[in-house]
């Protein structure tokens, strides 16, 4: 008989989730619980240090994080949650007597690596290289964005970011999608994740015409468009495709719905571009999400303060010290380095055939590069593979970077990302039959359920722990998870650590809109290794 006294459930009194989560509970007949009510400051901190994540209700079988009320439906609808339960039968309810109020205080406290990770100043770069990307933000944005003040701490990312990614994706879906859509897209994406700094900078980026879009976006979003408002039901459905990426939650269908809704004189291959383009749009955001919250940045003044006042967008737990922006390229530039395009070009030229490129770095071409627009794969072949090749003096092994990876995208429930992923870092792996056992236990670690520890060295329990976090929304970086990072590596790694999950996220939200094939190699790799392929016995391992 199972002992359903060591379940215990974090609430918040009279709260819809919460209320909730005590009928699920009832109806999968676990009627005896120790239920914690948050509203004291012990359990709230609590709620964070034990599970990572912010947000409330929060359940635990024993010292096993379940999660919310939507999870808990579905291991009841699947019965997996009687399997956890029988597992940890003799296992004993968290017991808060055994924390003090301070220790949770501190470690549940959302820290930021600002703190930590000195600022890099590449405004009076000596590499030519990088005068483009400050002659564009001079005359796009009339500063340099602080996202780079700490990219820069890895310069060669920082470039392929900008030439292979950012800048050609984004100029690409401009000229389909057009100014006013593309910030529409940016914000709905951004606003879905909860990354303030990106809201802002989706909205203030252009001016009176990006907050007017965001303004138009709004309204007709709640049933209130005027004449003037271009957002009609194809266009708001269009912001909601990148919301939807966003939580991997494009359901079934929508995006034929989306060709249902277009206008008489679009066709089908005129809709599936702005569709890609907002995959396009949604992954660059991905990345930029993800990197920012862990870094924990602050949002430029100027820019803060005009989206507070005209959209009332909050600066969330982006601090802002100042009402002006930087004047951090308020200085004469180099003129005579190559151009935007002449960058891209190199690049293109090293990676020349995108398939041999990638095999040769990670062991096949990654289907999802694949599914990029053809003028694009070779730059993100040359992004992604810079990510995930083994750096000089670093002290991640890219078997590491792929796991990270793999636990991601097994949270984000991106089951055929995680498989190549898996894929990928046994190829790269010096100890083959080893890294099978990893694969296997990566996840529970990283989760806090379960898992073999020894298979891992404390600082990569720290990384793969960083990346469960990374795939949380909201994000936030706990003090409990950030020390680890803070005690294992200096600053030049926590920004490959924080890269590593940025393109994990990127990945992610193309591939909620952009399906594509899983690659037959990948899949007999899974099964003559006998590696688990469902996704929900994944999420939750009994190791």
């Amino acid at each position: 008989m199972p002992n359903q006294s060591n379940i215990t459930v974090f609430l918040k009194e009279g709260e819809l989730e919460s209320e909730k989560m005590k009928e699920v509970l009832r109806d999968t007949g676990n009627l005896f619980f120790k239920r914690l009510d948050t509203e004291t400051s012990l359990h709230e901190n609590a709620v964070v240090y034990l599970s990572g994540k912010a947000t409330i209700p929060q359940l635990f079988i024993g010292s096993y994080p379940i999660g919310g009320t939507e999870i808990l439906e579905r291991l009841w609808k699947s019965r997996r949650i009687r399997d956890i339960i029988h597992f940890l039968t003799e296992e004993p309810g968290i017991n808060m007597g055994a924390y003090h109020a301070e220790s949770l205080e501190i470690g549940a406290e959302d820290s930021h690596f600002i703190d930590y990770i000195p600022k890099s100043d590449g405004t009076s770069s000596k590499d030519p290289e990088q005068w483009p990307i400050l002659h564009f933000y001079k005359d796009f944005f009339g500063f340099w964005p602080n996202t780079f003040v700490y990219l820069h701490h890895w310069p060669e990312v920082y470039k392929r970011f900008f030439y292979c990614h950012n800048m050609p994706t984004i100029q690409s879906a401009k000229k389909i999608l057009g100014p006013a859509m593309l910030c529409a897209v940016g914000y709905a994406t951004s606003n879905a994740h909860g990354c303030n700094y990106c809201q802002v900078h989706s909205v203030a980026t252009m001016g009176d015409m990006s907050m007017t879009a965001i303004e138009q976006l709004r309204l007709a979003r709640i049933g209130q468009r005027e004449e003037n408002n271009p957002f009609d039901e194809y266009w708001v459905s269009i912001a909601d495709l990148a919301s939807m990426a966003t939580l991997n939650q494009v359901p079934p269908h929508y995006l034929e719905r989306l060709h249902h809704l277009a206008p008489s004189e679009k066709n089908r291959f005129v809709v599936n571009e702005e569709i890609m383009a907002v995959a396009l749009v949604s992954a660059a955001f991905g990345f930029l999400n993800v990197f920012n919250d862990l870094v924990g940045l602050e949002i430029e003044g100027g820019w803060a303060v005009a989206a507070e006042q005209r959209l009332q967008l909050e600066s969330g737990r982006h601090a802002v010290n100042s009402n002006q922006n930087p004047t951090n390229l308020d200085h004469p530039l180099p003129t005579n380095g190559p151009s935007i395009d002449q960058m891209m070009k190199k690049y293109i030229k090293e990676v020349k055939d995108y398939s041999s490129y990638c095999k040769q770095h990670v062991g096949m071409l990654p289907p999802w590069i694949a599914a990029f627009p053809e003028h694009l794969r070779s730059l993100q072949a040359a992004f992604y593979s810079e990510v995930m090749t083994h750096k000089p003096n670093s002290h991640l092994t890219c078997e590491l970077k792929h796991l990270m990876a793999y636990v991601s995208h097994i949270e984000k429930e991106h089951q055929k990302l995680a498989e190549a992923e898996a894929y990928m870092a046994h190829f790269v792996s010096s100890d083959k039959n080893r890294t099978i056992e990893r694969i296997q236990h990566a996840f529970a670690i990283a989760s806090h359920r379960g898992g073999n520890s020894q298979l891992f060295s404390l600082a990569e329990q720290a990384a793969l722990q960083l990346a469960y976090v990374s795939a949380q929304m909201p994000l936030v970086t706990p003090r409990r998870f950030s020390q680890q990072i803070a005690d294992h590596f200096d600053a030049d790694t926590c920004i490959e650590l924080f890269v590593v999950c940025g393109i994990a996220s990127l990945n992610q939200r193309f591939t909620a809109i952009i399906s594509w094939p899983q690659d037959p190699v990948i899949l007999q790799f899974m099964n003559e290794n006998k590696l688990e392929r469902n996704l929900e016995i994944l999420r939750f391992p009994l190791l």
